[in-house]
Formats: structure tokens, C-alpha cells, sequence
């Protein structure tokens, strides 16, 4: 079945009421942490984040500056930016909280992918600048009023 149409102004209603959360810091210096990759060799710019850095899934497409700094065969020289997209299961004997939150630069402008059913939609809203991470969404129809989105 399709998914209903969603028209053009509604989708900019959408994309003007996105509240971006605007803080990230510099704290001053480099911690010690750990990082999961999947994807493939390159890890493909995502990463898992812990439990107290995921927050409940409010820090996916956070941006982090991560680099190596213990192995010369398997460390990229410098450091790389990477997107926060998954959770990480916690390993009680490993730290949770070392993060270095970073702005995201990104190109292109935001971009939203709609998919879902005939009885809901799902909005994917990702290359978000900024923090990166999107705060809330509200969305407007034709005949209702501004409508908060809810994550799942």
C-alpha cells in the first residue's frame, strides 16, 4: 500500500519546527574511552554509543571526535569525526560516560526519509548540522493543528 501523501508545505512546516538542541562542548581535553564499529572495515562513519551517552536514543546523530592513540598498525593518524547511530551494550569494566561531543558538519542540507503503512508513517531525519541531534519534531495536517512526533 502507499504511504499517504505528505505535501510539500507540510513537510517544510515539519522542517522549520525542528528544534535542534545547540549545545555541544569543548571540555578541555582527551579521555580515555572505547568505541564499536559496525558496518564494514572503515566502520562507515557510525558508531554505538554507550548507555549513558546514547540517553535513551536522544544522541542518535550526535557527532563525536574520536582518534587512536595506542596502536600504530590498526590507528587512522589524526582524528575522525563520526555519527552516533546505535547503542552499544553496556561492559560493566569498561568507563561510560568518556565523550567528546563534537559540532556534526554536514553537506546537502537535512534530509528526511519517509516510509511506514496504510495506518502509520515513519520519519527518518538524519544529516542534521549542528549537535546533530534533533530534540523534537512536530508535524502539521492540512486540517489539524501542530501535532508532537513521538521516537520509537
Amino acid at each position: 500500500m502507499a504511504i499517504p501523501a505528505i505535501s510539500i508545505a507540510s513537510l517544510l512546516f515539519l522542517f522549520f519546527n525542528l528544534c535542534l538542541r545547540g549545545t555541544y562542548g569543548d571540555y578541555g581535553g582527551w579521555e580515555s574511552s572505547h568505541a564499536t564499529f559496525y558496518g564494514g572495515g572503515d566502520a562507515s562513519g557510525t558508531m554505538a554509543l554507550s548507555t549513558a551517552l546514547f540517553n535513551n536514543g536522544l544522541s542518535c546523530g550526535s557527532c563525536y571526535e574520536m582518534k587512536c592513540d595506542d596502536d600504530p598498525k590498526w590507528c587512522h593518524l589524526g582524528t575522525i569525526t563520526v555519527t552516533a547511530t546505535n547503542f552499544c551494550p553496556p561492559n560493566p569494566s569498561q568507563p561510560n560516560d568518556n565523550g567528546g561531543w563534537v559540532p556534526c558538519v554536514k553537506k546537502g542540507g537535512i534530509r528526511f526519509t519517509i516510509n511506514g503503512h496504510s495506518y502509520f508513517n515513519l520519519v527518518l531525519i538524519t544529516n542534521v548540522g549542528g549537535a546533530g541531534d534533533v530534540q523534537s519534531v512536530s508535524i502539521k495536517g492540512s486540517n489539524t493543528g501542530w501535532q508532537p512526533m513521538s521516537r520509537n
